[in-house]
């Protein structure tokens, strides 16, 4: 996916790997957080 992220034509792309399924849930909607919060606070230092 770097590849693809640096390549800019395609999205942002990134991934989270679940391996419990009694936890899948929990730990994607925590990854999935932690993605958008490191985006808003990307975009944020290229604003400011």
């Amino acid at each position: 996916m770097p590849g693809v992220n640096r390549h800019g034509g395609f999205g942002r792309w990134a991934f989270a790997e679940l391996t419990d399924v009694y936890r899948m849930q929990v730990d994607f909607e925590a990854s999935l957080a932690a993605e958008v919060g490191r985006l808003i606070t990307t975009a944020g230092a290229r604003v400011g």
